[in-house]
């Protein structure tokens, strides 16, 4: 396959610039894979569909990476300028010795279902200062301790995601510590925003991936508070052919993406959240995602645990030759979303999915650890 495509195909914003210059040159960085799944294409009656496997990255398992861990940073170089010190241009200037008292005496903070918050741990461990993780209990003894080996302090809470970033939102305020939270729902608009610009390098990798002349006509992204969907609405938005249609997919039970499109205006759910697929388990969106979301995404699909489970399977046995391509709950809920428009000749028409579209999922996270 021949790649090739000029970086310049998608045109980015100054932040989503400014964070792929940064997080390109940290250590142990590499662009994902961007995989043909030919056998899945066929499967659903495609022309090609496009995996961006986000499992490799940094060795942390997910996407998350380029998100929390690059907001941590970004956060820190501000709070550094602010006690009076120059400002850090990169990582590897603020991981200076002369920066190391200071920043030890920072704590930094969030509330996950896994992968935010080992993406914030282990920007606390690489930048040197402290870190607080709350999770809701549902997520299990592997990801706190996972969470624990990257050096943060891990705080369960009963009950769902939402009650963890209330515990972590009123943590922060009682002692201190800096939330890092990627909706900016009672929070940081500028940490969120960091987070959607660090999200960003995903597509800045895929439209230099891609094959010369192959256009994206739709994406399907899976949604929690929406962080990630609305850097795929900022890529669609702004690549420099005809814009791809975005579908945004999340679980039957924690749709409020797809609540606060059919009402007009942020929406929370109040009926309860039961769903494996825990990094998309969430009851309202960031108020900063939707605003990139609700005017460019033109479809949402609410998809089932046993599609997911489906779409699991698929990708980790491979369809007709396709790569092997373990992937969580979660990070199956792209092709999920695909699978369940293609079952309806009603919704793949509305869709405009058709034999020449070519389509780009994210598979988010490795096999739930």
């Amino acid at each position: 396959m021949e790649n090739g495509n000029s970086l310049g195909a998608v045109k980015q914003s100054d932040a989503e610039e400014s964070a792929f210059h940064e997080i390109s040159q940290w250590p142990g960085y590499a662009p994902t894979p961007l995989v043909n799944l030919r056998g899945l294409a066929l499967r659903v009656g495609v022309g090609n569909v496009w995996c961006k496997d986000e499992g490799p990255r940094f060795g942390l398992g997910s996407f998350k990476a380029v998100g929390g861990a690059y907001a941590v940073f970004r956060h820190l170089a501000r709070k550094l300028e602010a006690l009076g010190h120059a400002l850090p241009a990169t990582l590897a200037e603020l991981r200076n010795p002369k920066y190391r008292a200071a920043l030890g005496e920072i704590t930094v903070t969030c509330a996950t279902a896994g992968n935010h918050g080992r993406a914030v741990a282990w920007g606390a461990q690489l930048c040197g200062c402290s870190s607080v993780v709350f999770i809701p209990a549902g997520a299990g003894e592997s990801r706190a301790a996972a969470l624990a080996a990257l050096g943060a302090r891990v705080i369960t809470v009963r009950g769902s995601y939402d009650d963890a970033l209330a515990a972590a939102i009123d943590a922060s305020a009682a002692n201190g510590w800096d939330l890092i939270s990627d909706t900016s729902a009672g929070a940081s608009e500028a940490i969120a925003a960091d987070v959607m610009a660090g999200y960003g390098v995903i597509f800045r990798e895929v439209a230099a991936a891609l094959p010369i002349g192959e256009e994206l006509t739709h994406v399907f992204v899976q949604a929690g508070v929406g962080s990630l969907a609305a850097a795929a609405c900022s890529f669609a938005s702004r690549i420099s052919a005809r814009a791809p249609t975005v579908i945004v997919v999340e679980p039957d039970s924690a749709a409020c993406l797809a609540a606060s499109a059919n009402a007009g205006a942020l929406t929370h759910l109040d009926t309860p959240i039961d769903t494996i697929m825990g990094g998309l388990a969430c009851a309202a969106p960031s108020p900063l995602a939707w605003k990139a979301i609700a005017p460019v995404a033109r479809f949402y699909i609410s998809i089932s645990d046993d599609a997911t489970r489906e779409a699991m399977t698929l990708l980790e046995c491979g369809e007709d030759g396709d790569s092997a391509l373990p992937s969580g709950p979660s990070g199956a809920a792209g092709v999920a979303g695909l699978l369940a428009a293609c079952e309806h000749a009603s919704t793949r028409k509305e869709f405009g999915l058709t034999a020449s579209s070519s389509v780009l999922v994210i598979s988010t996270e490795l096999t739930r650890r």
